[in-house]
């Protein structure tokens, strides 16, 4: 029987942890990830990917997890592989950021849209007639010098 001892909104941080469990020796397997990866929405719904081990497992898979979360893992594994970098804020250490683009990596992927819009300009395929409200592919249109419909 398998018990679920974490929930993930995204399915990689679950085989993440999956992967963590697999090295601390513990059999896990990852549900819904799938149906998450297809419908990101859908993941409130099914419970959040869920990380699952064998019943007889599961109390230390849970003291795994709580490691985690309190970061005690983290400095347990320092101390056995030694040194590795955090990234952290230059003013105050903090490791609570987030990235974005620089104002000019910006500037270049406007100018490199619109330089790919005037080499490429979207065509409209579509025609729709504004007295008549008829629709047609305007891909090949083969007009004729017709008179207008009485």
């Amino acid at each position: 029987m398998l018990t679920t001892v974490a929930r993930f909104r995204d399915p990689w941080e679950a085989h993440m942890f999956r992967g963590l469990l697999d090295c601390e020796g513990l059999l896990a397997v990852v549900a819904f990830d799938r149906h998450v990866s297809v419908n990101w929405p859908i993941s409130l719904a099914l419970g959040e990917v869920q990380v699952q081990v064998a019943s007889e497992d599961c109390d230390e898979a849970r003291t795994i997890w709580q490691q985690v979360r309190s970061g005690e893992y983290e400095a347990d594994l320092r101390r056995r592989v030694g040194g590795f970098d955090v990234m952290r804020c230059p003013r105050c250490q903090s490791t609570d950021f987030k990235r974005r683009f620089s104002v000019p990596t910006l500037g270049c992927l406007v100018l490199f849209t619109l330089l790919a819009m005037a080499i490429f300009p979207p065509r409209r395929k579509m025609c729709e007639c504004r007295n008549c409200g008829n629709i047609w592919n305007g891909v090949r249109a083969n007009v004729k010098a017709t008179s207008p419909p009485p």
